[in-house]
């Protein structure tokens, strides 16, 4: 870091310790004195405690970054390092080997640079790189031991030997349920994390390697960030994101939270599919919630987008589409097609085999409805045929009064009244008397 930036750091730590009336007082002193370094700090003074720390450091570790020492083939405790694997904003990592001769192990040594250790308390660092040691998760690189060399911070980790995420989807055709089963891996060892109140906060493909194996490691977390409040005493923290994968309250410099994570693996998750089919609505919907611009819109635990992934392997309702019908009924067809065809099939056999039964006992109950109908006018008729006199004209009346009444009741079927009015039709009657007199 610079002389003016170590000057400007020192004036902040001393203004923080100030209170609001005696910074006041300092600040005008400063401005009437040395008005540019008053219009260097101010800015700092008006923002957040935590924001203008973070540019402060930003500036250190940018410089260390480009300041940066060769460690390759270097003795340190009893670790050999043998090679760069990769580098960073916070430090340099090799390959190693320990060489105690009481194990051979293959090894990772991630050193912090000397900028940023003399910086940051080494007791806050050791401190977070025990909080990574106390994670336990078989798709998180494992945290073995730690120290300090010649200035520098190093942690000493577990060596895996594979490619980063997007190689490997690169290299290998995933189908679908391949690719969740994947995605749940990494995002079970981030739920993980969390629990333990640690935060990520730089998720992207490139820090998720894949083993021979085809399980996921999660590598790189920020040791500068945790969820619980307890280090605030420690005010220097490293904002380290990438843009493509940060939320958008992570790059306005807000404090990193557990949605800031959920974010970025909503973001892998668009990586792994950045083609989706109409047909995975679900999937799309999974991605537009964790990729909400506001932090309360999202899933408020990776355990929560956990499930809703577990819930589409298994073809069960995500839980924004839980409450409707139709489709809890499409994911049971889904899950179980053999036996919903197989019920489909019994039920349109039913339905084929009681039809028919079903029309043919209407049809009786018409028939007998129209048959007691018929009968309720017969009995009328012969009613009024014995209470009339025996002349051949009031027995054409009362056939003429049945013939009408028959023929105004909607009760009897067409059929039944064509036949009915055909036998009581006087031509009918006169017909038969005079064929019956002859």
């Amino acid at each position: 870091m610079s002389v003016a930036n170590t000057r400007i750091t020192d004036l902040f730590y001393q203004l923080l310790d100030l209170s609001e009336a005696e910074k006041t007082k300092y600040l005008k002193e400063l401005k009437a004195h040395q008005v540019d370094l008053y219009d260097k700090i101010y800015p700092f003074i008006c923002t957040s405690e935590l924001e203008p720390i973070t540019h402060i450091f930003g500036v250190g570790a940018l410089q260390a970054t480009n300041k940066k020492a060769n460690f390759s083939d270097t003795y340190i405790d009893k670790y050999h390092l043998s090679y760069e694997i990769g580098c960073g904003g916070i430090g340099v990592v090799y390959a190693a080997t320990r060489v105690d001769k009481t194990f051979h192990q293959n090894l990772a040594i991630k050193l912090i640079q000397p900028t940023l250790s003399h910086l940051i308390d080494k007791e806050y660092l050791f401190h977070e790189a025990q909080a990574l040691a106390t994670l336990n998760h078989p798709n998180i690189t494992k945290v073995m031991d730690g120290g300090t060399y010649e200035g520098s911070v190093y942690i000493v980790m577990e060596h895996i030997k594979g490619c980063t995420l997007n190689e490997y989807l690169a290299t290998y055709s995933l189908n679908k349920t391949k690719k969740l089963s994947l995605f749940l891996k990494i995002c079970s060892a981030i739920s993980h994390a969390h629990k333990h109140q640690v935060l990520h906060t730089d998720l992207k493909p490139e820090n998720i390697l894949i083993d021979c194996e085809g399980h996921p490691k999660i590598l790189d977390f920020n040791l500068m960030r945790g969820i619980s409040d307890q280090l605030s005493a420690f005010p220097i923290t490293i904002n380290a994101y990438s843009h493509d994968y940060a939320s958008p309250e992570q790059i306005n410099g807000s404090p990193p939270t557990v949605q800031c994570d959920i974010y970025a693996l909503g973001k892998i998750l668009t990586f792994m599919f950045p083609k989706l089919p109409i047909s995975q609505g679900d999937l799309r919907c999974i991605i537009q919630k964790a990729t909400r611009r506001h932090a309360l819109l999202r899933y408020s635990s990776t355990n929560e987008l956990y499930n809703d992934i577990k819930q589409i392997i298994a073809c069960r309702p995500i839980t924004a589409y839980q409450d409707q019908p139709f489709y809890s009924a499409l994911k049971l067809c889904q899950r179980r097609p053999v036996q919903c065809a197989l019920s489909t099939v019994l039920i349109w056999c039913g339905v084929g085999f009681y039809t028919p039964l079903i029309k043919k006992s209407q049809q009786l109950q018409i028939e007998k409805r129209a048959s007691e109908r018929v009968t309720k006018q017969f009995v009328r008729t012969l009613s009024l045929i014995k209470e009339s006199p025996k002349s051949k004209a009031s027995i054409n009346t009362v056939l003429k009064h049945t013939h009408k009444a028959v023929l105004g009741d909607p009760g009897i079927p067409t059929k039944t009244k064509k036949k009915l009015l055909r036998i009581i039709s006087p031509r009918t009657i006169r017909a038969e008397s005079t064929k019956g007199n002859c």
